[in-house]
């Protein structure tokens, strides 16, 4: 069951891309890397903080988004603050 939770999470997660950049959505593959791939900016990745607080119930603090380069690592990020709320 993790599989389809980490897939719902990748495609909610690429869902928010697509809306920050004003793209048709495209299910990003989790070594796709948040700037050189995706292409977000620095205001794209505040919004996407916004917006994974939103949708996950989930704070990253701006320290830890130094860490995530890739979709796979916000995954993980998220996945780990959801267990540690539970």
């Amino acid at each position: 069951m993790k599989t389809t939770n980490r897939e719902t999470d990748r495609n909610e997660i690429s869902s928010i891309i697509a809306e920050i950049l004003e793209e048709e959505f495209v299910l990003f593959e989790e070594n796709a890397r948040l700037v050189e791939d995706i292409g977000l900016d620095s205001m794209g990745f505040l919004e996407l903080a916004i917006q994974i607080q939103r949708s996950f119930g989930t704070i990253i603090p701006n320290e830890e988004w130094k860490s995530i380069i890739t979709i796979q690592d916000l995954l993980d990020t998220i996945e780990k603050k959801q267990q540690k709320d539970e």
